[in-house]
């Protein structure tokens, strides 16, 4: 009898051992994903850069599959900055590239699936031994490679960040901050009326939540030509803010515009 339940004991003892193993490996996948994840990151620099309670949300989120992005979002000018504020603190530039990452977030959050252009853009004209005019051939590329890569695309948005006055790129409502935005169309686009319906419809949708907040269309017809809309009538060139917004103005607005494109992309 005691031999039994010796052998009783240590039985258990081997089955709860493999029941930690599992618990333990299935954590470490969880955690893995996790981090490799641009949504969970972003949150963490929600809490860290904007003190925002993040908690619940970190809790509950859900990993969004990027197998059939719907958007995809880039920067031709990717150092284009803003004016430093509490990013600083935590040695992150307030630049376009950061603005497109909350872009994607915001749009996640949706349910609108996202992707964002990652190369630096800057080292790859250096190592082709091409200087900052041929940026737009380049993001040109890089834009139809990533069309050829997922055929689910069908919005495509080239983030700017404009030089104007602080006070043209700014607009209080609410007692709320936020940055002010420009659709830039080129002409020489046969086609660019489309596009430019496209700007208009999210131009009166982003006036419809914050009054004045879109200074509308710009329509150019020198200088980089088709801006890369070309590949889309579903293709825009937006000036987020100016040199002067601080991020926590172009977050506002970002937010926004998100909701516009959710808007747009579900028939609303």
């Amino acid at each position: 009898m005691k031999r039994f339940k010796t052998y009783k004991r240590k039985s258990h003892k081997k089955f709860y051992l493999i029941i930690k193993i599992l618990t333990f490996s299935f954590f470490i996948f969880k955690i893995d994903k996790l981090l490799l994840n641009d949504k969970f990151i972003n949150l963490i620099n929600d809490y860290y850069f904007n003190k925002i309670e993040a908690k619940e949300e970190l809790v509950s989120l859900n990993i969004v599959d990027e197998k059939k992005p719907v958007i995809y979002i880039y920067n031709t000018h990717q150092k284009e900055e803003y004016i430093g504020g509490v990013l600083d603190d935590y040695d992150v530039m307030p630049s376009v590239f950061l603005a497109s990452k909350r872009l994607k977030e915001n749009l996640m959050k949706l349910g609108i699936e996202t992707i964002i252009e990652e190369t630096n853009m800057e080292e790859e004209l250096y190592n082709r031994g091409l200087n900052f005019n041929y940026s737009y051939r380049l993001s040109k590329e890089l834009l139809l490679n990533k069309i050829n890569e997922y055929p689910s695309l069908e919005y495509f948005i080239d983030l700017h960040r404009d030089a104007i006055p602080y006070d043209r790129s700014v607009i209080t409502y609410l007692d709320k901050d936020y940055a002010k935005v420009l659709f830039v169309i080129g002409i020489d686009l046969p086609t660019y009326q489309d596009n430019a319906a496209l700007a208009k419809t999210i131009s009166d949708k982003l006036n419809q939540y914050v009054p004045g907040i879109s200074r509308g269309i710009m329509y150019k017809n020198h200088g980089n030509g088709d801006y890369n809309l070309d590949v889309s009538s579903n293709a825009l060139l937006i000036e987020l803010g100016g040199e002067y917004n601080k991020f926590s103005e172009v977050n506002n607005t970002l937010g926004i515009l998100a909701t516009c494109y959710m808007e747009v992309i579900n028939g609303k």
